[in-house]
């Protein structure tokens, strides 16, 4: 068949493919392999549905490892915004910046020729976050601090009736010491003032009838009933003053130091923001919720896209 022969057959196949069937089958070829179709398979595929070309040119890429300009354009442009969204939301307080880097490199896996549905898996985590897992984080968090609150208190009411007590024995070793003096007849004797100090029967800068006690140092006699007092006080308040900074360092390692802050628990911090057992706990939870959810969703996309192979 001669050249001339081939041309005119050729032209007369043209003229039974309308120009929007070549458009769309090229249209096609150009966005999966950055060409346009050749003239057989114009032949083939304008007889048949663009959905049956791109389910055939999806799966050829797929095939082949080819990803055409159009789709990696796309696939950056797609990617940049879902980034935009997801920076948005580490801003905006939906979610920790944590979640957001584990987001972001699970959205670098996606398909090229699938769409991103960011906001989609933004609304559903939000919906679960707001309807599910912050209820519950919150719960427990504020069953800690009342329940930390509440030991407060309890320590509190303890110390208060152990000074009472401690008072009245003070005074009653006093008493009891003045007795023992008076019945000794030493209640103006250095007797007294080893044992009461300032509370013997010497005043400290003394009288017209009875003589001052000599200060040591700059200093007067404490008396060893007052020091065995005092250090019994020094004692409790040492061991009230150990139980409120075990009980502030314990809160603070499960609700954090923020949380902490406005307690009203004067214990001294670790020195570090720390974050909570609770707290962490609620962002491992929202990293898992939002990669499953992320998950369905690329699984979803590849479907579409490698829908002829999941069949």
């Amino acid at each position: 068949m001669s050249i001339e022969e081939i041309q005119s057959k050729a032209n007369e196949v043209n003229n039974t493919q309308s120009s929007a069937d070549i458009k769309w089958v090229n249209d096609l070829y150009q966005k999966y392999f950055d060409r346009t179709a050749t003239q057989a398979e114009l032949d083939n595929w304008t007889k048949a549905n663009p959905q049956a070309l791109e389910q055939f040119l999806a799966a050829e890429q797929k095939k082949y490892g080819y990803t055409s300009k159009s789709q990696d354009e796309n696939y950056q442009k797609n990617l940049d915004a879902a980034y935009k969204i997801i920076d948005d939301a580490v801003a905006n307080g939906s979610i920790p910046p944590d979640v957001a880097a584990l987001w972001k490199e699970v959205a670098r896996t996606y398909p090229k020729g699938a769409e991103f549905d960011t906001t989609k898996i933004l609304n559903s985590f939000n919906d679960i976050k707001s309807k599910t897992i912050d209820p519950y984080y919150k719960e427990l968090a504020d069953i800690a601090m009342k329940d930390v609150k509440d030991s407060f208190a309890v320590l509190n009411a303890s110390r208060e009736r152990e000074v009472e007590a401690q008072n009245a024995t003070a005074g009653q070793n006093i008493r009891q010491a003045k007795a023992g003096l008076e019945s000794a007849g030493m209640t103006f004797s250095g007797q007294g003032v080893q044992q009461l100090g300032a509370q013997s029967a010497y005043s400290q800068s003394g009288t017209k009838t009875t003589p001052g006690q000599i200060p040591f140092g700059g200093l007067f006699h404490e008396g060893t009933v007052n020091q065995a007092n005092r250090l019994m006080m020094d004692d409790s308040a040492a061991r009230y003053n150990a139980a409120i900074q075990d009980l502030g360092r314990a809160a603070e390692n499960q609700l954090g130091s923020e949380a902490m802050k406005a307690s009203g628990i004067p214990y001294t911090s670790a020195g570090v923001n720390l974050t909570g057992s609770i707290k962490t706990s609620k962002q491992e939870k929202l990293g898992g919720t939002l990669s499953k959810i992320i998950e369905q969703y690329r699984k979803k996309q590849a479907s579409l896209v490698n829908k002829d192979l999941l069949k």
